[in-house]
């Protein structure tokens, strides 16, 4: 398998080249500095010991960003020959590679800019140094699938360089991006669907696993995390290579039980992850046999790992494995129990949860437990009882049928909204917004022609005060009922 033609943001080649870049552009200085009324075209430098390629800096950035899709492998090595001063190839197809190598680092360097969403990258061992990444997730779990690889993930706002800012957005199909990363940088990854949860609440339907789940590495690798909550004296680890290796210690600590299973703080290298374990009762003492634990384990990582997959962040992101004789664990990513939410973040809740039901005809139940990552995004800790869609045709959603909204106010009332000025609010749903507008629409329709009654101010005022909060709150409400918000100022004022 070659690496030339293509452009994904899987890695390239299944191998490393033999020359890893262990340079950081934010700390290395490359040689390269952009030429003075250099032309577009470029021309060689022939005024020194040897020649030299000069040719305007936007053209070379660009000619780089076209080399570096086309072999990727090539351009980091001329990157770490670039960050270490090694002489010039002696080519001259060597020599331009190199000069723009130098400028793509040089712009890396001084005009990387934030990423407004996130960043996925499709591969089978974790990036580190100068990778190419995708902000669309699909582009990435597409290639994850080829070697069956994983997804790793990059936060909303690590500086990086868009592909089309250079070269146009027909040329960048897979809206890629270059990153320069340490693999500590990098989230837990998922991958695409590894187990599928069963679908309806058909307690005779069973989650799957994919093909060669357990041989994956990082199932293997989720088996030794969650093995740590059997060792109650604590454990240790090494961190590096030779004389700058240093050890690490760490321990498993119990933070809580319910019916299905309990959750253990187990310490890991990249940072402390939460394992849930099966009970082996429930509260009313009844045994749990081991076809029921597996079940369950399984079911809450095939909905968070479905979810997670189709772009949803308030998804936890974890891994099914198994370990110590066939002991089911579902190992997922830590986050602190969280305290508040802002406005927009209650509205990001709120839209991803309606979107989940409305555009995937899932069922959201059970009261949501929300943490909070180390990035500061939300999320919803135990996706268990969810229900994936049933085969065949979809049903039509109505807020009246389902329990997203119900379990959204509850939310609220143990994790406030907070105002911009830091004072909890009752933010009400957006479906209750919804509800009022349709019924007041209603009545100005059917009563324009005579005064309002009581009833129907009260439904007017009702529908301001709604939006009203929501606007102060942070979350844009007004635009999206701007018809039945004109109704219902204009009821009031003939009344």
């Amino acid at each position: 398998m070659t690496a030339r033609g293509r452009c994904g943001t899987l890695d390239r080649a299944m191998v490393a080249p033999s020359r890893k870049c262990r340079c950081n552009p934010a700390t290395s200085s490359a040689r390269y500095e952009p030429a003075i009324n250099a032309s577009a075209e470029g021309a060689w430098d022939r005024s020194g010991a040897e020649p030299a390629w000069r040719q305007s800096h936007g053209r070379l950035v660009a000619d780089a960003l076209r080399s570096w899709k086309g072999d990727p492998i090539t351009m980091r090595l001329h990157f770490a020959d670039e960050m270490q001063g090694a002489p010039p190839p002696a080519s001259g197809s060597g020599k331009i590679l190199r000069a723009q190598a130098g400028a793509l680092l040089w712009e890396l360097q001084r005009a990387a800019r934030p990423s407004p969403t996130p960043l996925y990258r499709g591969s089978h061992e974790r990036p580190t140094g100068p990778r190419s990444w995708s902000s669309r997730r699909a582009v990435a779990a597409q290639w994850a699938g080829r070697n069956a690889g994983l997804v790793w993930t990059l936060p909303r706002g690590v500086r990086g360089l868009r592909i089309a800012d250079y070269t146009g957005s027909a040329f960048d199909v897979e809206r890629e991006w270059i990153v320069w990363t340490e693999g500590r940088d990098v989230a837990t990854p998922v991958r695409a669907n590894p187990v599928r949860a069963r679908r309806g609440s058909d307690a005779a339907a069973k989650p799957r696993l994919t093909r060669r789940h357990m041989d994956l590495p990082a199932v293997r690798e989720a088996a030794k995390i969650a093995a740590r909550t059997t060792l109650r004296t604590g454990f240790s680890w090494r961190e590096g290579e030779g004389e700058g290796a240093v050890t690490r210690y760490g321990h498993a600590e119990h933070v809580g039980a319910g019916n299905f299973g309990m959750v253990y703080r187990v310490d890991d290298a990249r940072g402390p992850v939460a394992v849930k374990l099966p009970a082996a009762h429930d509260v009313a003492r009844a045994a749990w046999s081991r076809e029921k634990q597996t079940d369950w384990m399984r079911q809450e990582a095939g909905v968070a790992n479905e979810l997670a997959a189709l772009g949803y962040s308030i998804a936890p992101r974890g891994v099914y494995t198994e370990f110590e004789g066939g002991t089911p664990a579902f190992v997922r990513e830590w986050g602190e129990p969280a305290t508040s939410l802002t406005g927009p973040e209650y509205a990001d809740l709120e839209r991803q949860l309606l979107a989940i039901e409305q555009r995937h005809g899932w069922r959201v139940h059970d009261d949501l437990a929300l943490y909070r990552r180390a990035d500061g995004t939300v999320f919803v800790g135990d996706v268990g009882f969810w229900e994936a869609p049933r085969p065949g045709a979809r049903r039509k959603w109505d807020a009246m049928q389902s329990d997203a909204p119900r379990l959204l106010e509850k939310a609220c009332r143990t994790v406030p909204v907070l105002s911009p000025e830091g004072a909890p609010i009752q933010v009400p749903v957006v479906t209750r917004v919804a509800l009022l507008a349709r019924i007041s629409a209603t009545h100005y329709e059917l009563r324009k022609d005579v005064p309002p009654r009581g009833l129907d101010l009260k439904l007017a005022r009702d529908l301001l005060d709604a939006v009203a909060v929501r606007e102060a709150a942070g979350i844009p409400t007004a635009h999206r009922f701007r018809r039945e918000v004109k109704m219902a100022r204009a009821m009031l004022e003939k009344a």
